[in-house]
């Protein structure tokens, strides 16, 4: 869910985002290449279970099947402490379904990087491919031995790739930014999603 909010901030305010890194997500789940029935049960079987079941319940399905066991122990020790509620998972659940970008990222100017694992059965590939092919001037890095946990399954790569990106000079001059930074984003580009209460 975190790359769509960074898609919709970088919409929203066009002239405070110089460079958007996007990692395993969607333009809308609407769109959407569809992970397979079997993962969309998992995903809602897992609202009942307790964090560290829930976590380990999805291990198959958002790790690369080569990354160490004890690796994603230490991840999940750490995740499980920030780990939702159900109700709060559920309202996560109906955000991821009810956002929808595709036909407004062509919008983002900012600097794009698009990472993705080739192995991630939650949002598959070809999510990636989509963004990056509308997103102008985007730059995809497919991650053929990771999955959805990308950074878990390949640190050094993942953290190359993020600090060189980020840390180099921004395509879009200083003076490009402060006339984005003047004008407002259009109402147009401003989503319609429903009001979910719970």
């Amino acid at each position: 869910m975190g790359g769509m909010i960074a898609q919709e901030f970088a919409l929203q305010y066009p002239g405070r985002v110089r460079k958007l890194g996007l990692g395993c997500t969607t333009c809308g789940y609407r769109h959407a290449v569809p992970a397979s029935d079997e993962e969309h049960e998992k995903t809602r079987l897992r609202a009942g279970m307790s964090p560290e079941e829930g976590s380990w319940f999805l291990v198959p399905h958002i790790y690369a099947k080569a990354t160490p066991r004890e690796r994603i122990a230490e991840d999940i020790a750490i995740r499980v402490r920030t780990f939702p509620t159900a109700q709060g998972y559920l309202a996560q659940l109906a955000g991821i379904f009810a956002w929808d970008a595709r036909d407004r990222i062509s919008a983002i100017r900012a600097e794009t990087l698009v990472i993705h694992g080739g192995e991630d059965e939650l949002v598959p590939p070809g999510n990636a491919l989509e963004i990056a092919r509308r997103i102008p001037g985007a730059r995809l890095e497919m991650l053929p031995d990771a999955s959805h946990i990308f950074f878990t399954d390949l640190p050094e790569r993942s953290t190359d790739l993020v600090r060189d990106f980020f840390s180099g000079p921004p395509r879009v001059s200083r003076a490009g930014m402060d006339q984005a930074c003047s004008r407002p984003a259009p109402r147009s580009l401003l989503p319609r999603i429903p009001d979910f209460r719970f």
